[in-house]
Formats: C-alpha cells, structure tokens, sequence
C-alpha cells in the first residue's frame, strides 16, 4: 500500500485514483518493440550465422564465386525463415495478450470492484 493513505477501509474516492493516475500514471508496463534494424540484423549475429559469412567472404576471397553465392544465399534464406517465425510468434503474443486480461480487485468509495489491472493506480 502507498504511504499516506488516510482513508484504508474505505479505498480511495475517484477524484483521488484520478489524481494518482495523472501524477504516477497507469499501473502497466510498456511494451518494448525492437527497431526495426535490430530485428533484420539478429539472424546474422549468431554463430552459426557467422560461421556461413565468415566461409563466404574466405570463398569470395579465394575466388570460389559460386561456394560464396551459396552461403550468401543459405544467409539470406535463414534469415528469412527467422523473421517469418518471428512474426508468427509476435502476432499470437499480441493474440494471448488481448484475450488475456488481468483483472485486480480494488476498493474504491467503500466497495469492492474488479478493474483490468493497468487501470489502476497507486494505492488502489
């Protein structure tokens, strides 16, 4: 419970849980959503990953041109199967969390009530 709270039996009145949302806010964290570029860079980064880049610039240096197209294009392949999956395990994230909606149990001017629970507020 917030420090201060004068008015424990009875929960806060709507003008205070108002005042607490405009002064602490909304009682949710936000979603954090990669850049864009740091989504496309990610299947290049891993070992595997750079293991395929490292034989295709040592084939294009060695002037094994097709040896290095290949690898280039097994990168680009993966790569691709990454951000398919990727996207698919996003938008049933995104689906779950729009079916699921966590209530919280509060009182408020003396009664108990349910609210989703990024409604509420400190001390609610």
């Amino acid at each position: 419970m917030s420090q201060g709270v004068d008015n424990a039996g009875t929960g806060l009145d709507e003008q205070e849980v108002q005042s607490r949302r405009e002064k602490y806010g909304y009682n949710e964290i936000p979603a954090r959503r990669p850049s864009p570029g740091r989504r496309i860079a990610k299947p290049f980064l891993g070992p595997m990953s750079n293991m395929l880049e490292a034989i295709a610039l040592i084939s294009w240096l060695t002037g094994n041109l097709p040896e290095a197209v290949i690898m280039v294009a097994l990168l680009v392949f993966n790569a691709g199967l990454v951000l398919a999956r990727e996207g698919n395990a996003r938008k049933a994230m995104l689906s779950l969390r729009q079916r699921l909606r966590i209530q919280s149990r509060v009182k408020g001017d003396g009664a108990w009530t349910s609210v989703p629970s990024g409604n509420s507020s400190q001390g609610t």
